[in-house]
């Protein structure tokens, strides 16, 4: 039973191969998504080794990850192609569940892909290596929407990752107040 899905099966198929194993006969059971689908709690699952506690639909998201991407002219040539690279990377390991943002900025910021789950990964990757870098840096209105963004989803883990080189950052003294936040809101 090669990744059918049970439901095709009647009551009629599962009582003769219930009869049959329980005559002696052996039953392989290989799965793939497909074939859970409808296992649990069948006459199927009762000639089974083990039991289907299947994932609960209404379950939150296991991550949440904004990445803010420095896209300003003193990351022109290497930086940026680092910048894509290390992105790209993030990406390819994420679960398509999980949720994603991409937020680039220089002096303004702009949500190149708004928060949502990571399953169109060829569209993350587009979005990524059509970042050019222009512009001056200022990192604290970006880093404040992805507080603000993130703070409305659930997920059971939360994360920022600011990809810069750092150069020309205003608002010194304000970044220690933003940073204190992080933490009650379960933001890393």
């Amino acid at each position: 039973m090669d990744n059918l899905k049970l439901i095709r099966f009647g009551d009629r198929a599962i009582g003769a191969l219930g009869g049959y194993v329980e005559g002696g006969g052996g039953l392989l059971m290989i799965q793939g998504r497909r074939a859970v689908e409808g296992l649990r709690r069948t006459e199927l699952e009762r000639l089974l080794p083990i039991s289907y506690e299947g994932r609960e639909p209404a379950q939150a998201p296991s991550l949440a990850i904004v990445f803010l991407l420095d896209r300003s002219s003193s990351m022109v040539g290497r930086k940026i192609g680092f910048l894509k690279e290390a992105t790209a990377a993030s990406v390819e390991v994420l679960d398509e569940r999980d949720l994603i943002g991409l937020c680039a900025f220089d002096t303004e910021y702009e949500w190149i892909l708004p928060i949502q789950p990571a399953a169109a990964k060829e569209e993350i990757y587009r979005r990524i290596a059509a970042l050019r870098a222009d512009g001056g840096t200022d990192l604290l209105p970006a880093l404040r929407e992805a507080f603000r963004r993130l703070s409305q989803v659930e997920a059971k883990m939360k994360h920022i990752v600011v990809f810069s080189d750092g150069k020309a950052l205003p608002h010194e003294l304000e970044f220690p107040k933003l940073l204190k936040q992080l933490p009650a809101a379960k933001i890393t």
